[in-house]
């Protein structure tokens, strides 16, 4: 029973300190995009390369919220992000938000 509970409590804190937010980009802009991330109180920057499809790892909680010059736009893990024509959008699950930063 000890060691049982043991494996429970570093389970615990092994998922609460490796807590991150997994994204896949899609950026089909000829150009560079930066962003101010905030996630759990903490701010960082992501910068989303041109012309390229791929992963973005946010690390801190499982959702997180990124600056647009449009306002703040929330992601949450494995959400797909699109930017397209100076659009932002966030595909989750069913739903869809577009939003417009320029």
């Amino acid at each position: 029973m000890k060691s049982l509970l043991l494996l429970l409590m570093t389970t615990c804190i092994y998922t609460g300190v490796h807590a991150q937010t997994h994204l896949k980009v899609y950026n089909d802009d000829s150009v560079n995009h930066t962003y101010m991330v905030t996630a759990c109180g903490k701010t960082s920057t992501i910068t989303l390369a041109h012309n390229r499809t791929g992963p973005v790892v946010i690390k801190g909680c499982a959702t997180a919220s990124i600056a647009t010059p449009a306002g703040p736009l929330s992601v949450k893990n494995g959400d797909k992000v699109y930017i397209k024509d100076g659009k932002v959008s966030v595909e989750s699950n069913l739903w869809m938000k577009h939003i417009d930063y320029k």
